[in-house]
């Protein structure tokens, strides 16, 4: 699971990173045109950092995914929200998630995250150094009797004039700044600001700075803030000059702040000053008429955002539904067994435990085996991990099949799953779906005086497994089959950090306190290391849960 989630945030970040190049290549195709436009493509670079496409996926899975089916399927086929992965032992009861608490793979993603967390809180304590200078200029300020659309303030700091807040901004002007200004300078600044609170520029700026803050080591972030910020000042630069404006008083104005004021490095305090200064006086001086965007421009403006957020949500619709390659897949595997019979075992038949097992005789027997039993043969998942009404899956089911002539008893196992999955699907309709959690659970390791396992030593395979109230005997099984096993006695996902390769035979007792008590995690823990020289340890794990949502069974 720790190899999963670098994947995701790998994934996200290239996706990101490829639609800011994209939204790169728009705003070149509209460098004559109004920076608003560009301005609102740079923000929607920047939100898609904070917006993963699995968060668009997941939409697609839960609001979409039941309004679509594909023709031709057979009826009861498998919904899952995420492909799970193939099973590693091939005929068991119960599989082990992958990956454990103290592989190295966690002890790197705890060194990533300290680094991740300390350049996040550097980021974030150099802007409350800042917004601290800022909020103390506003506690000390005075009202100032200037006409504007939100409260105006006068601080005895020489700051630049600047919108302070989002919810209820302030214009926030240096003492005096009235004398030093002309008339028609002061009304162009305050023009300025009036587009900072209407387009409510604070609140923009307030977003990328999380995104800063997260994604602190991505330099394409630390680029998207410069242009959100170039393009936002000239924004408002060509809207006062829009509004009738001299160029040359406007620009005299901007260059009296600039002189007279201190700067605010504090994107979410707009200011008139921020940006680059000689590039604005110079786009101010020549005053260029903005182009209207052509029709065919706003089509692919339209289209590129439109197929942004539609990917993802289809993606997420219909990877919710059986995918054509996966029902072949699960036909092929079934095809390879014949003389197939399913049927509900009766109650003077039914044994205390579940029983899956493929002799010499090139048959496979599953016997008194509950829904909840198969899906954890069928996609690799430990009993924990299975989640449904006991109502629906109280009933246990037999099951025989016969592997066809010519097909290695190997391959017939490697197929098995599919099988399964195919009759869970075809003869028993089932559906469900998987969500990833983070549960407590157990990681399966070998003992300080070493394992005293005995390996199987068999060239074609028998595989078989028999459980007990008080025991467990297994033969020719790997260990992470070991592992799955355990965690239906101890009710919690159980992962094989041994290391060891190859298939064993196990056989492991212990005592219950009473008949029919839950088993021991101590007693358990001391009867795998006296007689199989392994150790079992307490730790939370991030695992598939699999929730089976109807079944009928025959």
């Amino acid at each position: 699971m720790i190899e999963a989630d670098l994947i995701a945030l790998a994934d996200h970040l290239w996706q990101s990173t490829l639609f800011a190049v994209v939204l790169a290549g728009l705003s070149l195709l509209l460098r004559r045109h109004g920076a608003r436009v560009r301005y609102a493509l740079w923000l929607a670079a920047s939100i898609k950092f904070l917006v993963p496409l699995g968060l668009l996926t997941f939409i697609g899975t839960q609001i979409l995914g039941h309004l679509i089916t594909a023709p031709g399927d057979p009826p009861g086929l498998i919904w899952i929200a995420d492909e799970i992965a193939a099973p590693k032992t091939l005929l068991r009861v119960l599989a082990a998630s992958p990956g454990g608490a103290a592989s190295s793979g966690e002890v790197l993603l705890i060194l990533l995250a300290v680094i991740w967390a300390a350049g996040t809180l550097a980021v974030g304590t150099r802007w409350l150094l800042q917004w601290t200078k800022v909020r103390q200029a506003l506690r000390s300020s005075t009202p100032a009797c200037l006409p504007f659309i939100v409260p105006v303030r006068s601080c005895s700091l020489q700051l630049e004039p600047g919108i302070v807040g989002i919810l209820r901004p302030v214009l926030l002007l240096p003492q005096g700044v009235e004398q030093r200004l002309s008339c028609e300078e002061l009304r162009a600044i305050m023009d300025h600001e009036r587009c900072h609170v209407i387009w409510r520029d604070n609140l923009a700026a307030a977003s990328h700075m999380l995104t800063e803050a997260l994604f602190w080591f991505h330099p394409l972030v630390w680029w998207l803030g410069a242009r959100l910020v170039d393009e936002r000042e000239r924004a408002c630069d060509e809207h006062v000059l829009a509004v009738d404006h001299a160029p040359e008083s406007y620009a005299e104005g901007i260059l009296k702040v600039c002189e007279l004021c201190l700067a605010v490095d504090l994107p979410c305090v707009s200011g008139i000053g921020r940006a680059s200064l000689k590039r604005r006086i110079e786009d101010i001086m020549q005053n260029r008429l903005v182009q209207r965007i052509s029709r065919a421009r706003k089509i692919v403006i339209l289209a590129v955002a439109g197929v942004t957020a539609a990917a993802p949500v289809a993606m997420g619709t219909f990877t919710t539904l059986p995918a054509r390659a996966h029902v072949q897949l699960a036909t092929a595997a079934a095809s390879d067994f014949r003389n197939i019979v399913v049927r509900l075992n009766t109650a003077d038949d039914q044994s205390s435990h579940c029983q899956m097992l493929m002799g010499w005789d090139r048959r496979v027997r599953v016997r008194n085996c509950t829904l909840r039993d198969l899906i954890t043969a069928a996609y690799d998942v430990s009993l924990p991990q299975v989640v449904a009404d006991q109502s629906s899956t109280a009933a246990a089911v037999d099951i025989t099949a016969d592997v066809r002539g010519g097909v290695e008893p190997e391959v017939a196992l490697s197929r098995l799953p599919g099988m399964l999955r195919r009759l869970l699907a075809t003869r028993l309709g089932v559906v469900i779906n998987s969500e990833r959690r983070q549960v407590d659970g157990y990681a399966l390791g070998v003992s300080a005086g070493g394992s005293k396992l005995r390996g199987s030593g068999r060239s074609i395979a028998m595989i078989r497994g028999t459980f007990r109230p008080d025991g467990i005997d297994m033969i020719d099984l790997p260990l992470d089959a070991l592992a799955s096993t355990l965690s239906n006695y101890l009710g919690a996902p159980v992962t094989d950090q041994t290391g060891l390769k190859g298939s064993y035979d196990f056989k492991v007792r212990w005592q219950q306190s009473s008949p029919g008590a839950p088993v021991d995690p101590v007693v358990l823990a001391r009867s795998l290391e006296e007689q199989l020289g392994l150790r079992i340890e307490a730790r939370p794990v991030t695992v598939e849960m699999i929730n089976i949502v109807s079944v009928k069974l025959p």
